[in-house]
């Protein structure tokens, strides 16, 4: 029988990658995420839901891969479900946050950020 944990291991890594440009709320499969700021609005990018979250654990990494020259913010957040708050702001080129679940709270592993930000962990 396949269960959810055996379907995400058979999922391929490019299909759980997203490009985004725009605000998105992400699935508990879209755990790749690659940025383009551009000068025409702030991005949101809304974490799963932890209930689709939980079970084995996931990784979540954003990344800012080509920033206008002027580049709004992304912002990566929880949806306020967690008990931890995250907000982590990416601004340039190269900015990069890598958060984990167990699905009961998000927490930051790793970031590279331009300017402060305030994860919770």
């Amino acid at each position: 029988m396949l269960n959810e944990s055996n379907a995400r291991e058979s999922t391929p890594a490019l299909n759980r990658q997203v490009s985004v440009a725009k605000s998105k709320s992400l699935s508990a499969n879209e755990e790749v995420v690659l940025v383009t700021l551009n000068d025409d609005a702030a991005i949101a990018i809304d974490l799963p839901p932890l209930s689709e979250c939980r079970g084995d654990g996931r990784f979540f990494t954003v990344r800012v891969v080509a920033a206008s020259t002027t580049p709004l913010a992304a912002t990566v957040a929880d949806r306020g479900d967690s008990p931890t708050t995250i907000s982590e702001v990416l601004t340039a080129s190269g900015d990069f946050t890598v958060l984990w679940t167990d699905g009961l709270a998000w927490y930051v592993l790793a970031n590279k950020l331009t300017t402060a930000s305030g994860g919770g962990g």
